[in-house]
């Protein structure tokens, strides 16, 4: 059984409080916890934040497992401005060179874009070489398996993303299947979302866990929403290159205690 691994909510608290909260997730045996966003770009550019984080893991018990790539503006691997692209591989190469060297984590999930793609799926396949070609390249000599995540275009549904696993074939290159993102796009579609998951089943190397009503991206913790966990999670569990499961719903008023208590229910339907 793979653990669950923490995004959590770092900006609840302030940062000298970091290692009492981990504590906590620890004594419920929570011990596993996902770079997020914006504190992978702050390790980027501050090598005594990477130092500090290192002290409060190594002080709470715990570690990292996988990181959540800068997205959105610039950062995704088809953002449009190619004079801001030398510094978006810039940041993702040295993330991918430093984090697993720093914290042994081995996966990187990444956007295809947040905005609008004006082109189709052929048009994203072709183009978004650009970007994940030389990041493959530094993937694979630091032991790093590059996750795209699904999302809400054409681009990235569930049943687009197996054909660019395919076109860049690589043992460093996988998949984020977002469950939740996924759960918005069956209803949408009117689809079944046993048949996303048996697509990306074989590249799947991450999966976000949150809920939601089907409607929106609403980042609920599970049980919130209508997501099946029974039936989605034992066939999650098949997925043969499967690395990390990472809670990424917003917590609002749950304790940590009730937190680890609800994902503990989720993971043990596996």
């Amino acid at each position: 059984m793979i653990e669950i691994a923490h995004f959590w909510d770092w900006n609840r608290v302030a940062v000298h409080e970091w290692t009492g909260a981990m504590r906590r997730f620890a004594a419920c045996g929570h011990t596993k916890f996902a770079i997020n966003d914006w504190i992978a770009l702050r390790m980027a550019f501050s090598p005594g934040f990477v130092n500090s984080v290192k002290k409060m893991i190594a002080e709470a018990g715990v570690t990292f497992t996988g990181v959540h790539a800068p997205f959105g503006g610039q950062w995704d691997l088809l953002a449009a401005d190619p004079e801001f692209r030398p510094v978006s591989l810039y940041v993702h190469r040295k993330l991918i060179e430093l984090l697993p060297n720093e914290f042994g984590v081995h996966s990187y999930t990444m956007h295809l874009l947040n905005d609008l793609y004006p082109g189709t799926p052929d048009d994203a396949e072709k183009h978004m070489g650009k970007v994940l070609e030389p990041l493959l390249e530094v993937a694979s000599r630091n032991n790093v398996v590059i996750a795209l995540e699904n999302g809400f275009q054409e681009i990235d549904i569930p049943e687009t993303m197996p054909r660019y696993m395919r076109r860049y074939a690589s043992d460093n290159l996988g998949c984020c299947l977002d469950l939740a993102h996924a759960n918005v796009i069956a209803h949408r579609r009117k689809a079944n979302i046993d048949t996303y998951i048996d697509e990306l089943l074989p590249y799947i190397i991450v999966c976000h866990l949150h809920d939601n009503d089907g409607e929106a991206d609403r980042h609920w913790v599970p049980g919130d929403g209508i997501v099946d966990w029974k039936r989605c999670m034992p066939k999650l569990a098949k997925a043969p290159r499967l690395q990390s499961l990472q809670n990424e719903s917003h917590s609002n008023n749950l304790s940590i205690e009730e937190l680890c208590k609800r994902f503990d229910e989720v993971v043990r339907v596996c």
